[in-house]
């Protein structure tokens, strides 16, 4: 029974996967277009804090490309993955791929190379921490004084890294092409319209502060850095608020663990699949599943302060619906 309703809900749907792109690029180009229609300090700066949201949102999608969730045709996927999603965040679609597909095989263990960076960077990525230690880890995210580690974080994905290294995997001619196609047409576009300045101040500095604090919030909810025991109790399902949803893990990525049980379905169809596995008995409060992202007593900066409590097992909002 199981089975047969996870397969129907791993079918891959081109038109909601296109409309999700199109969505977080509406967004920006509103975000931009009021920033550029007011020029005032305060609305450049509110028009920041959404792009960054954005870009976290763009990196879910590259996330559903590395699954081949955005088409059915993986050339298609690739190239919806890299143009619209993971080069303007500066990954590619193959490079995240390679190491995250390894990250589903051993995750939480020596072989995970996502494990693997979390035991070379301690300080920065491995939790509960005192309250003081976690605000300045974030403060400082804020400030984009975490960029160099955070480079070395993400730069195994990167092209130029991957160009440079002859790291796996190795590129490929339609990468190179893809590569290519994106960044004459940025180049173009910045020097017909003269958008250097708001690409800098409304793309990079947005990506390298407040979207390191989102990212950083994310990737530290999904997996506690201890030793691996099982897929279950290695990965995290946040139910969060509508603004966490939004903004911290847009597009279900707050469903973590369903992910991790059944990666062959779809981002819009992980709140159908965490229904499923309600009556399962595998969500364990405080342990597997929070509240929030934000919250001290429920949530995972609870957690990460080392001040948050394990809840009695009583269904959450989202399981009252199952």
């Amino acid at each position: 029974m199981l089975a047969a309703e996870v397969r129907q809900l791993s079918q891959v749907s081109y038109g909601r996967a296109a409309w999700a792109i199109a969505l977080q690029w509406i967004v920006i180009a509103g975000s931009l277009a009021l920033a550029l229609h007011f020029r005032h300090w305060a609305v450049w700066l509110v028009a920041g804090a959404v792009i960054a949201t954005r870009q976290t949102a763009l990196g879910v999608l590259m996330h559903e490309a590395a699954h081949y969730h955005l088409s059915s045709r993986k050339w298609l996927n690739d190239w919806m993955g890299d143009l619209l999603c993971a080069l303007p965040i500066y990954m590619t679609t193959v490079g995240y791929r390679y190491e995250h597909m390894r990250h589903h095989l051993h995750t939480n263990t020596p072989e995970d190379p996502t494990w693997e960076k979390t035991q070379l960077d301690r300080d920065l990525l491995v939790f509960p921490q005192g309250a003081l230690k976690t605000f300045r880890v974030f403060l400082f995210d804020l400030l984009g004084l975490h960029i160099p580690r955070m480079m070395r974080y993400l730069r195994s994905r990167t092209y130029l890294h991957r160009l440079v290294t002859g790291d796996p995997p190795r590129l490929s001619a339609a990468e190179h092409v893809r590569w290519f196609l994106f960044h004459a047409a940025l180049i173009t576009l910045l020097a017909v319209t003269g958008g250097w300045i708001p690409y800098l101040l409304l793309w990079l500095v947005p990506s390298m502060t407040l979207g390191t604090v989102l990212f950083r919030i994310r990737i530290l909810a999904e997996h506690p850095a201890t030793k691996a025991v099982d897929e279950i109790q290695d990965t995290r399902f946040v139910e969060g608020t509508v603004l966490e949803r939004l903004s911290i893990a847009p597009l279900n990525i707050n469903y973590h663990l369903e992910h991790h049980l059944f990666p062959s379905v779809p981002c819009h169809h992980l709140p159908a699949l965490h229904k499923l596995l309600v009556a399962h008995g595998i969500y364990r409060p405080g342990q597997n599943h929070f509240r929030s992202y934000l919250g001290l007593r429920e949530g995972i900066l609870g957690w990460l302060i080392g001040r948050g409590r394990v809840l009695p097992a009583t269904p959450g909002p989202h399981d009252k619906d199952a």
